[in-house]
């Protein structure tokens, strides 16, 4: 059993909800070796699970051998996991290095591009064990998710704005087209962001962090909530012909726009108005309707 009594804590990462709710901090045990712990103590159903899932495909991925062509990507260790019915806490081994927001857009861009060719490789069929605790997002899935993103946008903005509304035909129209098309799956982070990423320049290491939201998805999901997150980042020259080299088919380019706008709405449907990620949301709806959309379509 984890006790408070076996570390001493040195730093608190973040903090969601009331005091002890959610919680992530870097500590030190008796050893005094650097540790991350994570803890969440309450009723709330989804948090559980989320760090249930995390603990789990952590373990799962340190007993998977990395792929020979991608050694320099990392998976921390987990330590031990520790639930009751009202509490879990997970404890994983600490990663020296920066984020990738610290470094220069040509690093940023080269080092996703491993981590996220690092998942496609993994193959579906090993995933076996993990199956029971993360969501294989197929197209029915998908299907059913958007229509429900769509009245909850609906609702919360009282109309659907003509921009939005481009959007939603698109992604109907596509899904019913996606349908008789070929769609490849693989394991997706799902939030393959510059700050789940960590990067220790001087060994050339790079580590994966934060699994809570792992999944069996269209292979194409990591690249497109990357480019959500984080087009204002980039140049507009820079960003559009990032996206154009990596969906250079015409299955990949459909697939792409389709999560595109999927993921626009999950963002605008769930997150507050006053929220960074909502109004980068709102600044990405013309970006992809007036810019990668006609990019894509023209090539």
């Amino acid at each position: 059993m984890l006790t408070n009594t076996s570390f001493r804590t040195l730093r608190k990462v973040k903090q969601q909800g009331v005091l002890n709710e959610f919680s992530t901090v870097i500590i030190k045990d008796k050893q005094n070796q650097k540790l991350v712990l994570k803890r969440y103590i309450g009723k709330k159903v989804l948090l559980f699970k989320l760090l249930t899932r995390e603990a789990r495909v952590l373990r799962w991925l340190n007993k998977n051998a990395l792929s020979k062509n991608l050694s320099d990507i990392h998976i921390p260790q987990l330590i031990s996991e520790y639930r009751t019915k009202t509490e879990i806490t997970i404890l994983r081994q600490y990663i020296k290095g920066k984020t990738l927001r610290c470094f220069d857009i040509k690093t940023q861009l080269e080092i996703f591009l491993r981590c996220d060719t690092y998942f496609k490789n993994i193959p579906i069929s090993r995933t076996a064990d993990i199956k029971h605790i993360i969501v294989t997002k197929n197209q029915l899935y998908i299907l059913f998710c958007f229509i429900f993103y769509y009245l909850r946008v609906l609702v919360k903005r009282n109309v659907i704005n003509y921009q939005l509304f481009r959007l939603s035909i698109k992604f109907f129209l596509l899904s019913l087209g996606s349908i008789l098309s070929p769609t490849h799956y693989s394991l997706t982070h799902g939030d393959l962001s510059l700050d789940n990423i960590i990067y220790d320049s001087r060994q050339k290491k790079i580590t994966i962090i934060d699994f809570s939201d792992v999944a069996v998805a269209e292979k194409e999901t990591d690249l497109v909530i990357f480019s959500e997150y984080n087009h204002q980042l980039y140049s507009l020259k820079r960003f559009l012909s990032f996206i154009k080299s990596e969906i250079t088919t015409p299955n990949s380019r459909k697939a792409f726009v389709k999560l595109a706008i999927f993921y626009l709405f999950q963002t605008l449907s769930s997150e507050d108005k006053q929220s960074y990620f909502y109004q980068n949301a709102v600044k990405y709806t013309d970006t992809l309707l007036y810019k990668i959309i006609p990019l894509i379509q023209t090539k």
